[in-house]
């Protein structure tokens, strides 16, 4: 508004200025887009102060292998699915229900897209391993393995993931300090709790372990250990097992325990006074 005065009888006259256009500042991000949210963009009237914003599109995707090295997604794809009791989690990041000792993960996938096939990068697939879906040379999308009891990688469950998950059970070690699919696998007993019945169950595991005859070639004792045998079926790889049996730990054969171990005794007497 502009007004004005009569000098005689002071009267007062006003009128309205028309608006002018807002002189409007440079566009500034204010927030970035990923590649699953779009971003925002803004600007100021250098007159008025006033703001306005507007989204900026999302990101596409950057795949390198098989993840996006913006967001960390793993590429989803379709042609392949599992079976022979393999699952996977609700995101699909992870498989579970495999065997200890595998070399190949190829019988728990089925795949009806022809370019793709599989490959892992360590000998034996253990937790944490990467079973990779190749699209000619180049991985198009993975899936982490995950080996109940075996938080360690190696493909086998003992008494050395029993110390990994003791120290997860009395809180030396948090979720935060492991992996997700290390965590995951820690749960032996699948009651959604890391605790002693957990450790004890690994320990058990390693109690078997001691009446395999260490002197037979580790193909042999694989092959034909029935204490072996007993120890893989320790450890259920699927997350359906009935309630009761996710509460209790294993129970030992303490009678083949106690034989092994009076076999192992007698074996380190004899040992020494061969000498």
């Amino acid at each position: 508004t502009r007004g004005r005065f009569c000098e005689r009888c002071y009267a007062e006259e006003t009128e309205e200025i028309p608006t002018t256009d807002h002189y409007w500042g440079s566009w500034n991000v204010w927030q970035e887009p990923t590649c699953t949210t779009a971003g925002i963009r803004g600007r100021t009237c250098q007159r008025c102060y006033q703001s306005e914003q507007e989204p900026i599109d999302t990101l596409a995707h950057e795949w390198q292998d098989g993840y996006c090295t913006r967001c960390g997604e793993r590429n989803k794809i379709s042609g392949i699915s599992v079976k022979n009791g393999a699952q996977l989690t609700d995101d699909e990041k992870m498989i579970y229900g495999l065997t200890c000792g595998l070399n190949s993960a190829k019988d728990y996938f089925e795949i009806t897209d022809n370019s793709l096939s599989l490959s892992n990068g360590k000998a034996v697939i253990g937790t944490g391993t990467h079973i990779n879906v190749l699209k000619g040379e180049a991985i198009a999308t993975y899936y982490e393995a995950v080996i109940f009891g075996d938080v360690n990688g190696d493909g086998w469950y003992d008494g050395m993931d029993a110390m990994i998950v003791s120290c997860l059970a009395n809180g030396m070690l948090t979720q935060d300090d492991v992996s997700e699919a290390v965590y995951m696998a820690a749960d032996c007993n699948h009651d959604g709790v890391i605790d002693q019945l957990d450790v004890d169950i690994l320990n058990q595991a390693g109690v078997l372990l001691s009446q395999v005859d260490q002197s037979k070639s580790e193909e042999e004792l694989l092959a034909t250990s029935s204490a072996y045998i007993e120890y893989l079926n320790l450890i259920d790889q699927s997350i359906d097992a009935p309630a009761e049996a996710e509460k209790e730990p294993a129970q030992i054969n303490w009678f083949q325990t106690i034989l092994a171990f009076l076999n192992t005794l007698f074996k380190f007497i004899y040992d020494i006074f061969k000498f």
